[in-house]
């Protein structure tokens, strides 16, 4: 005898509803729907993946508030793909990791998102990498990954009234008054970034405009822009030097680069602008969480 697979089951009010969102928002396949009559409660299944999560509206299949877990393998890139979907994150100070990926103490990233019901989707990877990509991009993407997760944690600590806090009125540059519009210029110019590169590949597509994020867009927005990069770099992480050195991009302010000089110039803007972030926490002129 042997156990074949463990399926949760999910109570929910409205069988239509509950499986919209699984389906249009999350990306799940609709399996099954049973029935006992048009108007009688239904139990349905859908699958991510191959894995099932059994939805129901049975008076007996128990409560709302129920938790299941999801390993997956890349838990930034599915948190990406769900926000192009259209998952809206509930931009909770007190619970970042409904907001965004999070680095959990217990050696898992996670993030979670709550169904319409109240039920809880728990999904995580390792934090430690079991492969790093191949190749001068590849490894320039990792750092540039890294660099992003550092500002991440850095930002995630801030509540929102010190993320938005206007530190230095005065400035000339708009883009360093605080947190939050140091975050807004990082996330623009990656962007950016991107945006030329996908020029000299010669398959330009539009860039989001640059505008000042909100509290709960920061970091969901910071992923989405990595996830930018990776779609306009996959498959050319092992390029040739020749081909590397010939990718070359007009940077707005007048300098050119190749494409090794670009992306590490937009690691060390990302390390640079984290910095200065925790240059305003050590001045004592934003806080960070109580705990944090």
């Amino acid at each position: 005898m042997a156990v074949k697979r463990v399926v949760p089951i999910f109570r929910v009010a409205d069988i239509r509803s509950a499986v919209e969102f699984y389906c249009s928002t999350l990306g799940f396949a609709t399996d099954f729907s049973y029935s006992t009559s048009p108007d009688g409660p239904t139990y349905a299944g859908v699958s991510l993946d191959g894995h099932q999560v059994h939805l129901s509206t049975f008076g007996g299949d128990g409560i709302t508030g129920t938790v299941a877990y999801l390993y997956v393998d890349d838990v930034d890139a599915i948190f990406a793909t769900f926000l192009r979907a259209g998952l809206k994150t509930p931009g909770k100070p007190n619970s970042p990791v409904e907001d965004a990926p999070v680095d959990q103490s217990w050696g898992m990233r996670e993030f979670y998102v709550r169904d319409p019901d109240g039920n809880t989707l728990r999904f995580g990877s390792p934090i430690s990498r079991a492969s790093y990509r191949k190749g001068a991009i590849g490894a320039l993407m990792d750092e540039y990954e890294r660099a992003a997760s550092e500002l991440r944690r850095v930002v995630e600590a801030l509540p929102e009234e010190e993320f938005t806090r206007i530190v230095d009125s005065q400035t000339s540059d708009e883009d360093c008054r605080s947190a939050q519009t140091i975050v807004s210029h990082v996330v623009s110019a990656g962007y950016g970034y991107a945006f030329g590169i996908r020029k000299a590949f010669s398959t330009t597509t539009d860039r989001p405009q640059k505008r000042l994020l909100l509290y709960h867009e920061a970091l969901p927005e910071l992923e989405a822009m990595l996830e930018d990069t990776r779609r306009t770099l996959d498959g050319r992480w092992e390029m040739t030097g020749e081909a590397i050195s010939g990718t070359v991009i007009a940077a707005p302010w007048g300098v050119t680069y190749d494409l090794e000089q670009l992306l590490e110039h937009a690691v060390v803007h990302v390390l640079r602008h984290r910095r200065q972030i925790e240059k305003f926490i050590h001045q004592g002129l934003i806080a960070k969480r109580p705990g944090a």
